[in-house]
């Protein structure tokens, strides 16, 4: 069985937040392909605010990890 033929998964992708640079813009795309494919996609986002929020897939759960200093309080 290929990856993209795989039986739908739930997926967390972690991040700062979702502002500034690419990061956030590649994990958008990626929700966005992987919700498509039927899989479950969650962020988990130290900081809630920016703008690539609004292009998360309406399907993709959000969690606020309420922390502004990151890794470093988990």
């Amino acid at each position: 069985m290929g990856v993209l033929n795989c039986p739908p998964v739930r997926v967390a992708l972690l991040s700062a937040s979702m502002s500034g640079g690419g990061q956030p813009r590649v994990q958008a795309n990626l929700a966005r392909a992987l919700a498509a494919r039927g899989h479950r996609v969650d962020f988990l986002l130290f900081r809630l605010p920016g703008p690539f929020l609004d292009q998360v897939p309406a399907t993709a759960g959000i969690v606020d990890l309420h922390t502004e200093q990151g890794w470093r309080q988990l």
